[in-house]
Formats: C-alpha cells, sequence, structure tokens
C-alpha cells in the first residue's frame, strides 16, 4: 500500500480564463453578466465591486461639487461613470476632463 496518495489522485489545477474589452462587452450584451450587476474588467479579470453604502455614495457628490466649483468652466466633472481603457473596463468615483 503506499503512503501517499498524492500520484493516485492528482489535484486539478484551477484554470483562470482573461478577457479583454470586447469579450467583457459581449458577455454583458448576451447576458452572461447580468445587466444590473455590478463589474468592474481590471488586468483580463471580471471583479465583483463592492455595493454602495451611505459614505461611499457621499464622498463623490461632495467631490464633484468641490471640483465643479474650481473648475469655472476648464474642466468637466463626471462621477461614477465607465471608463473603457485599452485593457480594462472600470467605474470611476471621479473624472475631470478637459472640455473639446
Amino acid at each position: 500500500m503506499p503512503k501517499s496518495f498524492d500520484n493516485l489522485f492528482p489535484v486539478p489545477v484551477q484554470t483562470q480564463h482573461c478577457f479583454n474589452v470586447k469579450e467583457y462587452y459581449r458577455m454583458a450584451e448576451t447576458g452572461v453578466l447580468p445587466p444590473h450587476a455590478r463589474f468592474e474588467l481590471l488586468d483580463g479579470r471580471i471583479i465583483d465591486r463592492s455595493p454602495i453604502g451611505p459614505f461611499h455614495g457621499s464622498v463623490p457628490k461632495y467631490l464633484n461639487q468641490l471640483f465643479s466649483a474650481a473648475a469655472r468652466e476648464q474642466w468637466i466633472t463626471h462621477i461614477q461613470d465607465a471608463v473603457r481603457l485599452e485593457a480594462a473596463q472600470v467605474a470611476t468615483k471621479v473624472k475631470l476632463q478637459m472640455p473639446k
């Protein structure tokens, strides 16, 4: 009788799949990702986002007021918008953008 069963019953290796932005959007379009679920695509991985609590929700609102007042039409503030990057799809809390 062998002392170790490791060779008889190998542990399966978990496989990790990486996705690109196009695949991420396709999964959302086809219903693989639920429409109201909170996900982000980071480094090819689909990550669950934390729910928005009272503190979490109030900070971006405060920053929006602060930046909007300071902007004086020199830039545009965006609050909790999705940002599509080459390798990621993330939700920002606050984004400042120069007007075009």
